[in-house]
Parts: structure tokens; sequence; C-alpha cells
């Protein structure tokens, strides 16, 4: 026994523990469970389960029964031919619906004539009740196949791909089944599946008496969960999700979806993903949980859109080449784990709302802080260069400041020398520009700037004195 993650439950991968989830299985309105092994070997060891004759056909045993009637395996004396004869409950006799559903399946069954749909021979009533009689599969059901896990996965993937390819082509006569399960494929002598029970299939071209509005007919956990939220939808994507149903149920045991109660199943039917296949066994290949979550998809437009597709993919898988399907990208599995998960979903978006606020924030704090940086990055680049100017004026004033000194002192000098009374008589001031100018010229100590403003002071000085000459 093993911990299913699905549901929390005790199950069995090598086989369903009938318990709790069974009645998940079982068709609403139509419950039929299949005894065929037991009624084989009765029948084989002459120990009829009932001697009840339907015209020239004489019961040899019960096939399977339920709420909406009973299925006997019979034969035809004279030819001993076998049959299969399904006969509508007595408690339903009066029920205009049950009748219906034998009507349906009778015109149905009519226009379908594949050698992988078991086929009808001829209508009757027996005892006011009605019956079909059509033929029969000895090979017993995929049910026994996945009780019993005597199935292989190359196997599984062949047996889906025949069905499909049988779905297909009812849908091409504009036939939807609507309740395929493990229990309505048939296997004959030769392990060739064959598609049973159209009882409440429908047909597209005639109105679909059958369902009421909010009266779900067929079996709760094959049935995809448009189908659950609407009882009218019937489309062919409702098939193929059962196919997808059906061949997890091959390959792991179990079903995708199981709960406690209705309202548990629905829930996960409705909401929830399916677990990997190689939660069950790690061996499964990738490529078929790739497949099977395909048509698992809750979206009909994100499933196969044709049962031949299915069964071209499973083709692929066997022939070793790649899928059409493609394996979910991180935005559909984050779509799938929040529509999963929606409080931790719910959760996350705040505090992702939160951090993207809060990183909003913080890059138009960074930017301002920027710009205010920038700017202070300026002014203190223009402060910089205003002391630099400042320091270089100073300089500038400063040799400006020594200059006029020097020249000032050398003026000075010039009028306060000692041979400035010459005979006894001061020198005129035309004498001593005269000799400040010849020791100018003489004199090195000076920097050129000096030198040239003291020659052109004094020669403003002789221009004054009006010695145009000397001073040019």
């Amino acid at each position: 026994m093993e911990n299913n993650p699905a549901t929390g439950q005790l199950s069995s991968c090598a086989k369903p523990s009938g318990g709790e989830a069974n009645w998940l299985r079982m068709d609403v309105l139509d419950t039929v469970s299949h005894n065929m092994r037991t009624t084989i070997n009765d029948a084989a060891t002459g120990r009829p389960q009932t001697t009840q004759r339907f015209g020239n056909y004489e019961a040899l045993g019960i096939l399977g029964e339920g709420g909406g009637g009973t299925v006997y395996h019979a034969r035809q004396p004279g030819v001993e031919r076998e049959v299969a004869i399904k006969s509508a409950a007595q408690s339903g006799v009066a029920d205009p619906n049950i009748r219906e559903r034998f009507n349906a399946e009778l015109r149905i069954l009519g226009k379908l004539r594949h050698n992988s749909i078991v086929q009808i021979y001829e209508a009757g009533v027996h005892n006011n009740t009605p019956y079909l009689v059509m033929e029969y599969i000895p090979g017993g059901t995929l049910s026994l196949l996945i009780h019993d896990q005597t199935v292989s996965v190359r196997r599984a993937a062949e047996l889906i791909a025949d069905v499909a390819r049988t779905v297909h082509w009812a849908h091409l006569q504009g036939v939807v089944h609507r309740d395929l399960k493990p229990s309505n494929i048939l296997l004959s002598e030769d392990e060739q599946p064959k598609v049973a029970d159209f009882g409440i299939a429908l047909d597209v071209e005639q109105s679909d008496r059958l369902t009421q509005t909010g009266v779900r007919i067929g079996t709760v956990a094959y049935m995809a969960p448009e189908r659950l939220a609407d009882s009218k939808c019937s489309t062919v994507a409702c098939d193929i999700y059962s196919l997808g149903v059906v061949l997890h149920e091959l390959l792991t045991g179990v079903l995708p979806f199981e709960g406690n109660s209705m309202e548990a199943a629905l829930l996960q039917i409705m909401s929830r993903d399916p677990l990997p296949l190689q939660t069950w066994s790690p061996r499964l290949p990738l490529t078929l949980d790739t497949i099977c979550r395909k048509c698992l998809q809750k979206e009909p437009e994100r499933r196969y859109q044709a049962a031949d597709e299915l069964a071209d993919d499973l083709q692929r898988f066997l022939d070793d080449r790649p899928i059409a399907a493609k394996p979910a990208r991180w935005p559909e599995k984050t779509r799938r784990w929040c529509r999963r998960e929606p409080v931790k979903a719910g959760l996350a978006g705040g505090l992702l709302s939160i951090v993207c606020a809060a990183l909003i924030g913080l890059t138009w704090g960074l930017s301002v802080l920027a710009d205010v940086n920038g700017k202070l990055a300026t002014s203190n680049s223009d402060l910089q260069d205003s002391i630099i100017n400042l320091k270089a004026a100073r300089e500038q004033t400063e040799t400006e400041t020594q200059r006029a000194e020097e020249a000032l002192e050398f003026l000075v000098k010039s009028f306060r020398r000692p041979d400035s009374i010459r005979n006894g008589k001061e020198l005129t001031v035309y004498e001593v520009m005269l000799q400040a100018s010849r020791e100018l010229g003489a004199k090195e100590t000076f920097d050129p700037q000096t030198r040239r403003s003291l020659l052109q002071t004094i020669a403003k000085t002789l221009m004054s004195l009006d010695e145009y000459a000397d001073a040019v």
C-alpha cells in the first residue's frame, strides 16, 4: 500500500482498493458492475445464473447489472450463437427516459457499423421490457486489466490509440459517446478493444432528449469539467478527456482525481491538475505524462482537438518519434499552480505587489538622489573652478603688487640717490629720469614686466616735461 498524494488516502498502485473511491467509477444513472470472469466460468460449467429467455435467446448468466438494467450472457439455440442481451430493469420499465435510452442506443448502433464497436443484432420486448441483442465479446473489459495490472506501458498506449481511432470514427458519424470508461471498453478474443454501451451517447443530428438541465448522465470520474458544470455540454473534447482518464488509470492503476465525497471529487476535477504519472511509478515515460496531461486539460481548447490526434501522438510514442504535444512551460505551470493553490497564489500575489511597490519607490528615490548628487557634483565643480580662479587672481594681484612696490622703490631710490646733487645743485627731474633710464637699462634684477612698466613711467614723465625725443 502507498500513500496517494492526490488524496492523502492509502491506495494500492497495483490494485485499486475498491473502497471509498469506487463510487467515482459508477454511472450516475446506470451502475453496472462487470463480473465477466465469474459469469464465463459459470456458463462453461453449465451452471447458468438464470433460466430467463428473451424470444429465441436463452440467458446463460449475468454479465453486469445496475439501476438502469441488466446485461445477460445468452445463446441462440439451434445456431448456438452466443450474444449479449441488454434488458431494462423492471423498476425502469415505466420510466420514459429508460425507454428513450434504449431507443437512442438502438438508433445509434444501427448507424455505427465498425469492427471496433460492439454491434447490435436486433431489438425486442420481453414481458413489456425492452431489450437489445448485441455482439458477445468474451475477452473481458479494461477494468479487469486495471484491477489485475496485467497491461504493460506499451500495451496501454496501443489500446488507447486503437480506441481513440474508433471514437474518432464515431465522431465523424456525428456521435459523441459521453460515457467512455474501462468497463465500456471490451476485449475480443484476439485482445482487440471494442467500444460498447452507447446508451447515453449523443447523436448530434438528433435532439438531446436524454439530458435534462441539472441532471448528470455519465460516470463522474470520467466526466470532463465542462460536462460537470453544464449537463448539456457534450462535445468531442469531452470524449477526449475521458480517454485521458482511462489512459491514466491503465498506466497507474488509479484515477487522476479521487475523493472521499462527491464534493471533494468534483473540486479536484474542476480545479486541480493531475499529479505526474511518475508519482505512482517513476519509470513511466515523461512522453506519456505529457500526452495524458494534454487530454486532461481543464479548458477544452487546450486538449487534442480530435481523437485521431491523440491516437497519432500515442503512435509516435510507440514508434519512438517526437510527439506533437509539448510539456507545459513556466507561464502555463504558474497559471496551473495559481488555479491549484488559489489561497497561496493570492498571498504570493499580494506579497509580489508589495515588493513591486517597494522596488518602484526605491527606484524613484534612487533617481531623485542621483539627480541631487548630479546637481551637487556640478555645484562642487563650479566651486572648485571659482576657488582656482580666486587663487589665480590672488597670485596675480600679489605679483602686480610686488612689481608696483619694486617700481616704486626704484623710483624713490632714484630721487634719493647721494649723487642727486651735482656742483652744489640738485639734479632736475629731467636729469633724474634720464639717469634712472640708463640705470634701468643696465639693471637685470627686474623682471621684464616690471622693467617695461618703469620705462613706460619714465617715458610719460619725460613727455610731460616736453622732452619727447628723450622719451622716445
